[in-house]
């Protein structure tokens, strides 16, 4: 059967990708294209069953993206669905496998893997939750999202701005604003964020016209007439027994554990937890932190 699902990703030398593939005794039911910019002749993995590779060298996520999909390199007619996650979060095949089928199961145009609780991150929003397969959302942040094939060829105009970097996510919530329950953030799927934010190169090229992260962002929502997402709200949910809840005080209440563990991370300039150099060990332990939970029938 001709999997539906896709995940491109722009992938270093540094890519946790792997972990994404680690799992040989789970049928995938994703094909994977790398866009890759590292130094070698391909990344690895290259040439498995269902998995492609351009060489893309861009200098900031969406850039190296509009070139990836310049040259062709998959038929995105043949999928329903497609991930673009950045390559420094860890999540098992089996995750991805379900993160799929949440997309399909609450029929969902786009989503997010919530974060590990032990993820760097910057918005509450987005980190995992107890209790929930999904929380139903106003908006996703365009660092492990899912969407439907339209959604993604919509954003996709906009790759080759390079303003665009930190907009994206307001295209998203604005484009799917009037469609009820048809953004979530997924509990059941939780990723690890493994680097601090501000510390890849790409961050250095992006400000490198003078304008900050937000001056940027501004300017480009400004010229397509929409403005930031940043009432960022929790509309209801699904409990682990697939029954619908309301958004009540709880769901919306800040994980204070993680600001701890930011705030510590600062305290030690901290700026990444896991890396691909550091061995199976430690990887398994990430991909253990982030087995899903079971989906509800």
């Amino acid at each position: 059967m001709a999997r539906r699902n896709l995940i491109i990703s722009r992938v270093g030398d540094d890519s946790l990708h792997p972990t994404w593939l680690a799992q040989k005794d789970v049928a995938r039911t994703w094909d994977f294209h790398m866009s890759y910019f590292g130094a070698k002749d391909a990344p690895p993995h290259a040439g498995e069953d269902g998995i492609t590779f351009t060489k893309d060298v861009a200098k900031y996520k969406w850039g190296g993206m509009h070139v990836c999909l310049g040259k062709n390199p998959v038929d995105l007619d043949a999928y329903d669905y497609i991930a673009f996650p950045d390559d420094d979060v860890v999540v098992t095949t089996e995750g991805w496998n379900r993160a799929f089928e949440l997309m399909r199961q609450y029929d969902l145009h786009a989503a997010q893997l919530a974060l590990h609780p032990n993820s760097f991150y910057t918005i509450n929003l987005t980190l995992q939750r107890a209790g929930t397969l999904l929380r139903y959302t106003n908006y996703v942040e365009c660092m492990v999202p899912v969407t439907r094939m339209s959604v993604f060829k919509h954003i996709s105009q906009y790759f080759d701005d390079p303003q665009s970097s930190w907009a994206i996510d307001s295209v998203i919530g604005h484009m799917l604003k009037d469609t009820p329950k048809s953004m979530a953030m997924l509990d059941a799927v939780p990723a690890l964020h493994t680097r601090a934010h501000g510390v890849s190169t790409m961050y250095k090229d992006m400000t490198a016209g003078g304008l900050d992260y937000y001056q940027q962002e501004a300017a480009f929502l400004q010229r397509l007439g929409l403005t930031k997402i940043s009432d960022r709200q929790v509309l209801g949910a699904v409990g682990l027994d697939g029954r619908e809840m309301k958004p009540d005080a709880w769901l919306k209440k800040h994980i204070v554990y993680s600001y701890a563990v930011r705030a510590a991370r600062n305290a030690l300039g901290q700026t990444r937890i896991v890396s691909i150099k550091d061995g199976p060990e430690a990887l398994e332990r990430a991909m253990r932190m982030v087995e899903p939970r079971a989906l509800a029938r």
